[in-house]
């Protein structure tokens, strides 16, 4: 038995791209998620930030839904399996890892122009706000 289990932070490198599946399997949403780590220097060096870009991949009405989120520069929190996806081209054999998304939490929301739920919570919520207040 394996385990194959990981969970990662991080930024969108780009805005993410929805596709769908030749074999009419459903949507696939896929980006690039920058996962920063500290490396201390040598000989008492300051260090620096070393970023691994990890390709991600998410599938069906989830991919769908989450599309118009996952947009550039937005911090996420993913919880997925590592898959080898393997093909041949011109005759040689190749393979690249990803990360098949099973869970994702954003973690920094972005209000997009024309988002008129947040203008309206915005509205009844400085309506209740202000007409109650005491003092």
């Amino acid at each position: 038995m394996s385990l194959n289990k990981l969970t990662l932070s991080g930024r969108l490198g780009d805005d993410s791209e929805l596709r769908y599946a030749v074999n009419g399997k459903g949507a696939v949403l896929t980006f690039s998620l920058a996962v920063s780590e500290w490396v201390p220097g040598r000989n008492g060096d300051k260090g620096h930030e070393y970023t691994s870009w990890v390709n991600c991949a998410l599938f069906g009405k989830r991919a769908e839904a989450l599309q118009v989120h996952l947009t550039k520069g937005v911090k996420v929190a993913i919880i997925g399996h590592l898959h080898q996806n393997r093909w041949e081209q011109d005759g040689e054999r190749r393979s690249s890892l990803e990360v098949r998304v099973d869970d994702l939490e954003l973690m920094t929301y972005q209000k997009q122009q024309g988002d008129t739920h947040a203008k309206a919570s915005d509205a009844a919520a400085s309506d209740v706000y202000e007409s109650d207040i005491p003092f």
